[in-house]
């Protein structure tokens, strides 16, 4: 089963903060004949339900940076309702009705003897395009160990591969945001903006195996021995010995001049002039031929001849 909204801490906690938006009766400084409440009653009652929420918060969790992690979240599901409450015309009272949100929030937390050093606000209202930005980067900043771990114990990637992914453009931006001070990010984001980058994970082996891209580099990259010596048949393959290259290169030529040669020879002028050439060498070597064997034959003759007449001689001067 892949990676869901469910396995982020930001839809449990919006789970709890949900559940308790109906109070009956309100029991904070919440007055709903003071502004903005007499604009907008949904204001009027995620005001009065403020107090149960950070109950919920301190009495459920174990850990106090479970706590301050849930207040955060906290913060960032007010920003949100006040959102759907609003519409693109509404801005002021956008802002407006934050900021009431917040500091009834703080009024709490005075009020109450809720600890605050953990369950204090920020007070600073933000755009409706950064909030939501905010979240999701506060979401991957809490689950990066998680997925880390979970890729590197299990060796497998694909839970998670899909919304890493997504998640790359956002996170650059935001850091984008950051670094131009758009946005104060000192609370969490600035000392993890480098390290956490999400194409760090998709850089695992797990993950990189799920990626077309690098699982078509991975197989150009290495291929078997056997492939390489005994490539498939069709394979298009350039050979892999220079030697065979060279022959090619050398024999195509020749065999190219030989075919124009025999073409010229057979169907062209030309042909018939060389056709001449050669029959008249070749009688002129015929004549040179017979007469040198006739002078040799007369020349033979002749020694024998000679040689006869010596041996009179040679009988004569014997017998004086």
């Amino acid at each position: 089963m892949g990676f869901t909204l469910s396995d982020l801490t930001s839809y449990q906690a919006y789970n709890i903060f949900n559940s308790e938006n109906n109070v009956g009766s309100c029991n904070t400084s919440c007055d709903k004949t003071t502004p903005p409440y007499t604009k907008n009653t949904n204001i009027y009652k995620i005001c009065c339900s403020l107090k149960n929420k950070l109950a919920i918060i301190n009495g459920i969790l174990p850990s106090n940076d479970d706590k301050k992690k849930y207040c955060k979240y906290l913060y960032y599901w007010i920003h949100e309702e006040v959102i759907k409450l609003t519409d693109a015309d509404q801005n002021g009272k956008y802002h407006e009705f934050v900021s009431y949100l917040l500091n009834e929030w703080s009024n709490v937390v005075k009020y109450y003897s809720t600890d605050a050093e953990i369950f204090k606000p920020d007070l600073n209202v933000m755009s409706k395009d950064s909030i939501i930005k905010r979240k999701n980067m506060f979401d991957y900043y809490n689950i990066y160990d998680i997925l880390k771990d979970s890729i590197e114990t299990y060796n497998s990637c694909s839970n998670y591969h899909g919304y890493l992914k997504t998640i790359i453009e956002p996170y650059e931006e935001f850091i984008g945001l950051c670094s131009s001070k758009s946005i104060d990010c000192s609370d969490f984001f600035n000392p993890i903006k480098e390290q956490h980058h999400p194409k760090y994970l998709l850089g695992l082996m797990p993950c990189k195996l799920l990626d077309p891209t690098t699982k078509n580099a991975l197989s150009h990259d290495i291929v078997p021995e056997v492939e390489m010596d005994n490539p498939m048949p069709g394979s298009s393959h350039p050979s892999e010995h220079p030697y065979t290259n060279r022959s090619i290169v050398v024999i195509l030529p020749l065999v190219g001049t030989i075919f124009l040669f025999s073409f010229l020879y057979k169907f062209t002028p030309f042909g018939l002039w060389l056709h001449k050439v050669i029959l008249n060498k070749l009688k002129i070597n015929g004549n040179i031929d017979n007469k040198s064997e006739h002078n040799i034959s007369e020349d033979a003759t002749q020694s024998v001849h000679i040689n006869s007449k010596n041996s009179q001689y040679n009988i004569a001067f014997q017998t004086l």
